[in-house]
């Protein structure tokens, strides 16, 4: 249903060695380029699903969003955390961006 790699689980745990811990919420962002799964601190909330992983890390996600995306993984990518799911979100063709240049992002997202 939810999944965390090694080395999403070991840049969580190491963030929280500085940070206070909370719970690591997987929510839909949205952005110039369209919605996307992303990552916040959070605290647990009425229909929440919440999932614990070697006993140091919860990650909570509304129930209603865990049903439609699954399964979910949550991995290291170069970037720093990526979430990836079965969601499929319309991306917006042209995002107007000022960093795109000609207002379209061939990519789909604006960095």
């Amino acid at each position: 249903m939810l999944q965390l790699s090694d080395a999403a689980l070991n840049g969580l745990k190491q963030y929280f060695e500085s940070n206070e811990k909370a719970p690591v919420r997987v929510f839909v962002a949205q952005s110039c380029s369209g919605a996307s799964l992303a990552l916040g601190l959070d605290q647990v909330r009425d229909g929440d699903k919440s999932f614990d992983f070697d006993g140091d890390i919860t990650v909570v996600v509304d129930e209603e969003l865990i049903e439609q995306a699954q399964p979910v993984t949550i991995d290291m990518g170069p970037m720093g955390f990526e979430v990836k799911s079965s969601l499929e979100f319309p991306q917006d063709g042209g995002c107007g961006c000022s960093s795109c240049g000609t207002g379209s992002c061939s990519s789909g997202s604006c960095h």
